[in-house]
C-alpha cells in the first residue's frame, strides 16, 4: 500500500469529480465502493484507490492505493499545481 499527496488548484468538488472520472466506470473501469463528501474509494484488479480531499489553504488530495501506483501517479501530473 503506497500513500500520495498532491495539491491542487481544482475546487473540491471539481477535484473528486476528476478522481471520479479519472479512476470510476468510464475511465480505467474501478468499482465506486464507497462517496462521501470529502472522498471516494474505487475497488478493482485486486486493488484499491481512496481519494480524500482536504481543505486548507488550498485543495489537497490524499491519496492511498494498493497496485495502481502508476496510474495515481498519472492523475496527480492531471490536477496538481
Amino acid at each position: 500500500m503506497a500513500l500520495y499527496q498532491v495539491e491542487t488548484k481544482l475546487s473540491e468538488d471539481e477535484a473528486l469529480e476528476r478522481a471520479r472520472e479519472f479512476f470510476g466506470e468510464d475511465g480505467l473501469g474501478l468499482h465506486l465502493k464507497e462517496q462521501q463528501d470529502c472522498c471516494l474509494e474505487f475497488t478493482g484488479g485486486g486493488g484499491h484507490v481512496s481519494v480524500i480531499a482536504v481543505n486548507g489553504e488550498g485543495i489537497r488530495l490524499e491519496i492511498e492505493t494498493r497496485e495502481w501506483d502508476r496510474q495515481v501517479g498519472q492523475f496527480m501530473e492531471e490536477v496538481g499545481g
